[in-house]
């Protein structure tokens, strides 16, 4: 049984107080994630981060403000990811939002679930922002693929935490 740690879109532009999506609070979560992924590293876990990856006119900024746009300091995690072993790049698709780490809306894969498996990965603990949208998505999504999966509310931010 192999485990992973998830990492879900702490990116500047959600966890920076001047990001253009900024949760309350997400910015004291940095050095926690970073201790974290080295804990989880050293345990011999695999590390993912997840990534909000948008074009320019991602059809997610019709709801939220622009965020996370390619190649732009907005989409750089923020934390040192030393300890990352793959960073899963999603919401690509112009039309197409993707708050799970797992799958986009229209349920095209964002790879994550296949390098999971090809690792024998069995439990996840997922971790960051936003608890109640893209970190809940990805549990849902983890747990009706069976994964053995929890939610670390301690390194967790919410717009509603």
């Amino acid at each position: 049984m192999n485990k992973a740690l998830i990492i879900v879109d702490y990116q500047y532009d959600f966890a920076c107080s001047n990001g253009s999506l900024y949760v309350k609070g997400a910015e004291e979560l940095s050095n926690k994630i970073f201790e974290l992924s080295k804990k989880r590293k050293q345990q011999g876990w695999i590390v993912v981060a997840t990534k909000d990856w948008h074009p320019k006119n991602h059809c997610s900024f019709n709801q939220w403000p622009s965020h996370c746009v390619q190649n732009t300091k907005g989409s750089e995690l923020y934390f040192d990811s030393t300890y990352v072993d793959l960073i899963i790049q999603k919401g690509h698709d112009k039309n197409t939002e993707s708050y799970s780490g797992f799958f986009d809306n229209k349920g095209r894969s964002n790879h994550l679930n296949e390098y999971l498996k090809q690792n024998n990965v069995t439990e996840l603990e997922i971790v960051g922002v936003v608890t109640e949208i893209c970190v809940k998505a990805t549990y849902d999504d983890a747990v009706k693929l069976g994964y053995n999966a929890y939610v670390n509310l301690e390194y967790c931010k919410g717009f509603e935490q």
